[in-house]
């Protein structure tokens, strides 16, 4: 295959390719029906997105015991993919890692699958081609060996594609996606429009299908814009609360700027809309405008494609509606700004200005982070075009997080000679640092990370503070298991409520097998009470849960929690665990600032308060099912002050633990009566130890003892 065709296999398939090795992101695109294992599937997609990794490990392994083992390989696939993701193995040791797993699961096509892409990456197609041809003989219908190897076919001028295609789409097991693909390619090798985005004479005719338009959720204007430059971002309930505020009051500080900030919004809530009335009310000097839209998810597909590309419809509408307006341009809402876009030249000069990469995908070489549109005729008719692909390919259900970028990819291309469009480089326009760099714009996180160490967080903080507003880090979330506070700072407990609504799911499936209504259980490193809120509501109010936590500021959102959810079977101390009393030097959490919150080692690190350490014996329980810790090492010295609850009560032991410390717990334990059993993921490391009465208990969960692993 030449370097143009491999190329365009790249452009083609980049999601394929960025990351080492992202393989399997596609897949849940093949488990439309609802079906238990394409849920399961769809789970660990989503877990993946937020770099939940240890969860979805965890997750998938479940999986291989859960479900029938014709449904096994697509999990397997899941599991390693996403582990050799994490530790970025280079190709050649994976793809010999694969290898041995070929042998031990003979019948699974996924790994075969997996195994060619990474002969793509290394441009050994002939390979790629044995090892889906492999695949084909073990499930002949198996849709993404099918894909591949059609693409590989097609790109590389084999006339077996057309065999190949003629057999799938008879019987309709080549997905729609990958066909839709292969026209993007088509478009891509020829540099002409894709087809697949054109429909009818739609190029002759560019008006705005009003009627298409009425389909979707009305645009409800709060507050009209009233300058003649807007400067417009559109965010949901998320992005509003996380970038919007920063983006706001950045423009604050650009001295002399010319333009009115807009702000649209998607499906908000009461309080979304009073938190920019009140931004408009205290600094009318913004020139605020706002609008939003109640979504209809009968008409929606994929709610990111939807947020990321209906905004462009949207612009048209406020372009085009506004009689003071003369000029929009579209940011993205987690941009900070650091100069007035609209006094660069080109935008000035332009009816329409583009940021532009030629090196990049065809996804992103218009980028939709920046796009200008002047209120001129030409203009607005190249919108309105753009604004129709967007429309009907919503419309029609197509999942293309990238179609803004198509789309602009199709206007540049049919309205060069129709209407004045420059394009500009994101360095040029924004500044190449991507820090705090005077007079630029600088975008804040790449790729999955999102809010994660994202560079907003201190940042919004500091505007705050400048322009006395209160820094909230706090949210109230509706969990799965109650209502909660959750910081939005926090890296992992806080984020995972806060877009899922739990924290480490699976471990409270656990906790519902190991105990009944009514038994006591003390937990050790509460932290806000993601697992304690469950298991209160487990273990009922005939129970009685201790739950400790010595970090002052975790401490009070446990507290905060329980009481919001009137849960009086709790019993909480904030104190740390160990062998004799003492005192412990915690460290103080900034709130303020992105981290993760459970993480500290209290042994490795001096603090700013003090809490007090008590052995667990002096609790004097008179039962006791069950201790969970998750202590950050600290879990032997608290076995070592619970002698008498080991002796007497024998409660099982849930940990995490981590290298040999693990040995040093299993070797304490052991002269309890004692047995481990290890049902630890390579980032999810727990173990269960129980005595000879609940021997029956872990058996049930099928999970090895410690010295079998």
């Amino acid at each position: 295959m030449a370097d143009k065709d491999y190329n365009i296999l790249r452009e083609v398939n980049g999601y394929y390719f960025d990351s080492n090795p992202d393989l399997t992101l596609i897949m849940p695109k093949y488990y439309e029906e609802a079906t238990e294992e394409g849920e399961a599937i769809t789970k660990i997609s989503q877990m993946i997105e937020q770099n939940r990794y240890d969860e979805a490990l965890a997750f998938a392994e479940n999986c291989l015991i859960k479900f029938p083992p014709e449904a096994q390989n697509a999990f397997l696939s899941w599991q390693i993919c996403i582990y050799w993701r994490q530790k970025k193995i280079p190709n050649s040791e994976l793809i010999e890692y694969f290898s041995s797993l070929v042998e031990a699961y003979p019948d699974s096509a996924y790994l075969n699958f997996d195994k060619a892409f990474l002969h793509v990456k290394n441009r050994d197609f002939n390979e790629a081609v044995k090892e889906l041809k492999i695949a084909r003989k073990k499930e002949p219908n198996h849709a993404p060996s099918m894909s591949l190897l059609f693409l590989i076919y097609y790109l590389a001028g084999d006339e077996q594609w057309k065999s190949l295609y003629l057999s799938a789409t008879k019987s309709k097991l080549l997905p729609e996606r990958i066909l839709n693909l292969i026209s993007i390619g088509e478009a891509i090798k020829d540099r002409k429009p894709s087809p697949l985005y054109l429909s009818g004479d739609l190029a002759k005719h560019p008006q705005l299908n009003e009627e298409l338009l009425e389909k979707f959720p009305k645009l409800i204007m709060v507050k009209s814009p009233s300058q003649k430059n807007i400067l417009m971002a559109a965010a949901e309930t998320n992005y509003l609360r996380e970038f919007i505020p920063t983006l706001i009051l950045s423009a604050l500080e650009i001295k002399d700027r010319d333009f009115g900030i807009h702000v649209h919004l998607y499906a908000p809530m009461g309080v979304d809309l009073e938190l920019l009335q009140m931004y408009d009310e205290k600094f009318p000097e913004l020139n605020l405008s706002y609008s939003y839209e109640k979504i209809s998810y009968q008409v929606v597909s994929g709610m990111p494609t939807y947020y990321s590309t209906m905004r462009f419809c949207r612009a048209w509408q406020i372009l085009k509606e506004s009689s003071l307006s003369e000029r929009l341009a579209l940011v993205d809402a987690d941009a900070i700004l650091r100069k007035d876009p609209f006094k660069n030249d080109k935008i000035k000069n332009a009816d329409i200005l583009l940021t532009y990469n030629p090196a990049a995908p065809l996804w992103d070489k218009f980028a939709g982070g920046f796009v200008s549109f002047s209120k001129s005729d030409s203009a607005l008719d190249a919108l309105s075009y753009m604004s129709n692909i967007i429309l009907k390919n919503i419309a029609s259900r197509k999942e293309f997080w990238f179609i803004d970028q198509v789309a602009l990819f199709d206007m540049n291309s049919n309205y060069s000679k129709k209407v004045t469009i420059d394009t500009i480089s994101g360095d040029e326009l924004f500044g190449k640092d991507l820090q705090h760099k005077e007079g630029s714009i600088f975008w804040t996180f790449t790729n999955d990370e999102k809010v994660m160490n994202n560079p907003m967080n201190s940042e919004r903080v500091r505007l705050m503070s400048t322009y006395g507003l209160t820094q909230e880090w706090n949210i109230l979330v509706k969990g799965k298991y109650g209502t909660v506070v959750a910081n939005r700072n926090d890296e992992y407990i806080g984020r995972s409520l806060i877009s899922g609504g739990s924290w480490c799911d699976h471990e409270i499936g656990f906790m519902k097998s190991l105990l009944d209504f009514g038994d006591t259980v003390v937990e050790l490193g509460s932290n806000i009470g993601s697992h304690t809120l469950p298991i209160a509501k487990i273990i009922g109010a005939s129970g009685r849960l201790y739950a400790m936590e010595p970090q002052r500021i975790l401490f009070q959102s446990l507290c905060a929690n329980i009481a919001n959810n009137s849960l009086t079977n709790v019993y909480t101390l904030n104190q740390a665990c160990g062998e004799k009393e003492g005192i412990l030097k915690v460290q103080e959490l900034d709130p303020t600032k992105f981290q993760n919150f459970g993480g500290f080692q209290p042994k490795a690190r001096q603090g700013e308060h003090e809490v007090a350490v008590r052995p667990l014996d002096s609790l004097k329980l008179k039962e006791c099912k069950l201790i969970k810790m998750d202590i950050e090492g600290m879990e032997l010295e608290a076995l070592k002050g619970a002698t008498e609850i080991l002796t007497h009560l024998k409660p099982m032991i849930y940990f995490e633990a981590h290298g040999d410390s693990v040995m040093e717990i299993a070797s304490y334990l052991k002269d309890f009566g004692y047995k481990i059993y290890d049902f630890a993921t390579p980032n999810d490391p727990m173990y269960l130890a129980v005595t000879e009465k609940d021997q029956s208990r872990a058996k049930a969960l099928e999970i090895k003892e410690l010295h079998e692993r």
